[in-house]
């Protein structure tokens, strides 16, 4: 979910960590008559209360800690999410969704992982050309489908792999001894 932040005068962009509530609204804050003990509108302001081991969090916040929880073998940390999302909101002029923070650090952990591989492949003296492989299916993006399977030079490839944020193609290796 986007919401438009023009109405912001200085157009800075700083998130939080919501604090878990147990007995208020984390949206209006209103005390609640009974705590939930799963997803339930507040009766007050109408927004979805999530449940997680007995706290109170909006919907915004469950999905943060579920993005966090899925790839937390990355070691991701909420600081990082948030300064993300925040750098990202600001080249947006719009609050960046939870969905595009995710995969614009996974652009940037794949990005980084491939430099890191190439230089490995350049220091080796082996390796003057890799192959695009895509996962060859109906989402395979037009940029993707017209460099499956070509040769580039490994000194090229740091420019254009990945093609884009999403991108599941990868690329191989062409050893020549």
């Amino acid at each position: 979910m986007k919401k438009n932040l023009s109405e912001k005068k200085d157009k800075q962009f700083v998130f939080t960590t919501q604090s878990p509530t147990t007995k208020n609204c984390p949206y209006c804050g209103v005390k609640l008559a009974k705590i939930p003990k799963r997803k339930k509108k507040c009766p007050n302001c109408g927004n979805y209360i999530f449940v997680s081991k007995g706290k109170l969090f909006t919907e915004e916040e469950k999905d943060i800690r579920d993005w966090l929880m899925r790839f937390e073998h990355l070691k991701i940390t909420r600081k990082m999410f948030n300064k993300k999302r925040e750098k990202l909101s600001s080249q947006l002029g719009l609050v960046a969704s939870v969905n595009d923070t995710g995969e614009n650090i996974l652009y940037e952990i794949n990005k980084q992982g491939i430099s890191e591989e190439v230089a490995e492949w350049k220091k080796s003296g082996d390796v003057k050309y890799v192959r695009w492989r895509t996962v060859n299916d109906e989402c395979v993006c037009s940029v993707c489908r017209k460099r499956a399977n070509k040769k580039f030079l490994l000194s090229e490839i740091e420019n254009l792999y990945p093609a884009h944020i999403g991108c599941r193609c990868y690329i191989s290796p062409i050893v020549e001894l």
